[in-house]
């Protein structure tokens, strides 16, 4: 149609296309992230769920990060999940990720001392909060989910800092005036 290859588009053969377009996907020896990260945008959702369940048989902990974009909701979910119960980074699994999902992972990973300020930005606003309430009450720094509270929990932590003696300076930019 526009006087161009796959192949050309891709810049290399790909086996992965080939047998995508002849749906023979079960057909292929293997699968590698990088040939299916290059595909990823001319194939069609179900063939790229599919590969990446394929992928993940080989080991549920494989950096596909590149390949997230492309994933239901659903799947970064449960990716999400598995890499929350084997503690490792969550912040790109949570960018493609439910929210609910992330509030789950965020939870887990604070009650296990694994860092989460990083993935504030795409947890719920309950979440930040209650996260930020607890580690409050621990004596804890706030410091990296303060731009996500509200103004009304940022005054809110402000009085339950005072009433535990500790100083508010750090939350005087976040809170509001009254």
């Amino acid at each position: 149609l526009f006087g161009t290859t796959i192949d050309a588009l891709l810049g290399h053969h790909s086996p992965l296309i080939e047998k995508a377009a002849e749906n023979k996907l079960d057909e292929l020896p293997e699968v590698n992230v990088e040939e299916l990260t290059a595909a990823a945008p001319i194939l069609p959702p179900k063939q790229i769920e599919s590969l990446t369940d394929t992928l993940m048989g080989l080991t549920n902990l494989l950096d596909i990060t590149e390949l997230l974009r492309f994933l239901p909701t659903t799947k970064v979910d449960v990716l999400l999940q598995q890499r929350m119960e084997a503690g490792k980074p969550l912040k790109e699994y949570a960018l493609f990720a439910s929210t609910n999902a992330v509030d789950t992972a965020a939870r887990a990973h604070e009650q296990q001392g694994l860092p989460i300020d990083d993935i504030a930005p795409f947890m719920s606003a309950d979440c930040v909060a209650e996260i930020a309430r607890s580690r409050t009450a621990a004596g804890r720094s706030i410091a990296g989910l303060l731009p996500f509270l509200c103004e009304n929990s940022v005054n809110e932590l402000a009085r339950q800092r005072e009433a535990l003696g500790h100083s508010i300076d750090g939350l005087l930019p976040f809170m509001s005036e009254n």
